[in-house]
């Protein structure tokens, strides 16, 4: 039997307020709750999806950081804007050599806030293929 690696993986559901959200690469609200782990066997390409209830300021984006042991992490999508509220993507990215074929511990990061606006972000995804 061949193990094939799931289309997505959701990292958040339903409404969270990042209030005064940092100009500093942060985890998603400071906090590590929402890491989780894949398997990144047959995967090419990745991106992050998200839905943004409330803007943030315009230069404010998330991005999905990956690693091996959870404590160094280096980039795994694109930037995912959230300077408008919609149903949003990052353009789809090679997997970076590093994360191919490796079982991966996955966060988001945001960076570029101003620490007032409080952008509301919705469900929160990792699509991979």
């Amino acid at each position: 039997m061949v193990t094939r690696t799931p289309f997505s993986a959701v990292l958040n559901t339903g409404n969270i307020t990042w209030t005064n959200m940092p100009a500093a690469l942060t985890e998603l609200l400071g906090l590590v709750h929402r890491r989780a782990r894949l398997t990144l066997v047959d995967v090419d390409t990745v991106r992050l999806v998200c839905r943004v209830s409330t803007a943030g300021v315009a230069a404010a984006v998330l991005r999905a950081e990956y690693s091996l042991n959870e404590s160094t992490w280096s980039t795994l999508t694109t930037d995912l804007s959230l300077a408008a509220v919609g149903t949003v993507a990052s353009t789809w990215a090679a997997l970076p050599a590093g994360a191919q074929g490796q079982d991966v511990i996955v966060r988001i990061v945001g960076v570029n806030g101003d620490g007032v606006a409080d952008p509301v972000i919705g469900n929160l995804g990792l699509e991979y293929r």
